[in-house]
């Protein structure tokens, strides 16, 4: 947590109008994927945070904050949960990347096709073009290949390294 603390407290050094939003939403460790938001609380997965360098981690603080300030949470309605939060992604990150230049990890969404949409916009496009949802369940399952692929090399890293150290030992 003392990252997140250490990335909110640069963040308010020099995007105080953005940074601001996020000293009231608590840190609640979870076993999210990534970082997520209900707009009372920011949850992060521990291991998630200490992959990715601070200025990814300020990318998508701001990310969670604008899902609360664009009141995100309250406009879903009776949409789709999963695509709802699809079509935001879209306009935050867009919003990140090509108006703030901001850093964000790799494996986000973003297009510039739905650059200067509103998450409604980007949900209709999304809802009703099918290729757009195809890219997107593809996107999915690659997204989860690169864990995986992750996971396992990390963990060949380990078991040479600790081959190794106990051969030494």
């Amino acid at each position: 947590m003392d990252k997140l603390i250490k990335c909110r407290a640069r963040l308010m050094r020099g995007n105080v109008g953005i940074a601001s939003m996020l000293l009231p939403l608590p840190f609640v460790e979870s076993e999210c994927e990534t970082m997520a938001t209900d707009g009372k609380s920011i949850f992060y997965n521990p291991k998630f945070v200490d992959d990715h360098t601070d200025e990814e981690i300020e990318g998508v603080l701001i990310h969670e904050a604008c899902h609360v300030i664009w009141e995100h949470p309250l406009r879903k309605g009776s949409r789709n949960h999963k695509l709802w939060n699809v079509a935001c992604d879209y306009a935050i990150n867009n919003y990140l990347l090509y108006k703030l230049d901001m850093d964000l990890p790799d494996g986000g969404v973003w297009d510039e096709k739905y650059n200067d949409m509103s998450a409604e916009q980007i949900y209709r496009i999304l809802d009703t073009d099918d290729d757009a949802l195809q890219k997107l369940r593809l996107f999915s399952t690659f997204s989860l290949f690169l864990e995986i692929i992750k996971i396992c090399f990390n963990k060949i890293i380990f078991y040479i390294f600790f081959v190794n150290f106990k051969i030494i030992t």
